[in-house]
């Protein structure tokens, strides 16, 4: 848990790079939760990486189907690049 409290610091103040190892460290040990995953997206988000966020979002889906935050953030891919229909069907869940 602590990894995860400093990912968030690190994400917040633009240690990125630093983001990413943290949480895929926490995958590693924790395969299983989708909120590691959900994490990992939003950092690819920023980083402007819509693949490689779109794959952390789907499995964190695969995980926890009803996880509304992270429907809400593939729909913001989808939104971002102009695909409005897949942004609203995600939005939708």
């Amino acid at each position: 848990m602590l990894a995860i409290v400093k990912d968030l610091i690190a994400q917040q103040i633009g240690y990125g790079q630093d983001s990413e190892s943290l949480i895929s460290q926490a995958i590693r040990h924790n395969p299983d939760n989708p909120v590691f995953y959900n994490s990992l997206g939003n950092i690819f988000r920023q980083r402007n990486e819509p693949q490689k966020a779109m794959r952390c979002f789907r499995q964190a889906l695969k995980l926890l189907p009803e996880y509304g935050e992270a429907y809400f953030n593939l729909g913001r891919i989808f939104h971002d690049h102009q695909a409005l229909e897949d942004a609203i069907s995600c939005y939708k869940q």
